[in-house]
């Protein structure tokens, strides 16, 4: 499991890398300068794909090996965080709030 996970994180993170520098130009070319301001959001999200993506691995093998309530509780416990944290953060920074308590959130998940 810790072979796997560290394996797909790896991965995500390369992609994560390249949708990063990636990003500005293929938002703007593909949805008009208008969309620029989604970069930033869009940046602050990658990390959460990244642990995101590494927790499932978690998650599955846990689940694999009978600990399905330990995992309800860890996933009930992240959206009360995620709830908390979106609330407070969308109402202080609008849009890349929400981003960054969804990888704020998926950091404590994993």
């Amino acid at each position: 499991m810790v072979r796997s996970a560290a394996i797909v994180g790896a991965a995500v993170v390369v992609a994560c890398v390249v949708a990063a520098f990636l990003a500005r130009p293929f938002i703007t070319v593909l949805y008009g300068a208008a969309f620029a301001r989604a970069v930033p959001v869009l940046l602050l999200m990658l990390p959460g794909v990244a642990f995101l993506g590494t927790a499932t691995i978690v998650a599955q093998y846990l689940g694999a090996i009978g600990l399905p309530r330990m995992l309800i509780a860890v996933w009930a416990a992240v959206l009360v965080l995620v709830v908390a944290l979106s609330v407070t953060l969308t109402r202080a920074l609008g849009a890349p709030g929400a981003a960054m308590s969804l990888s704020v959130a998926y950091l404590v998940l994993l």
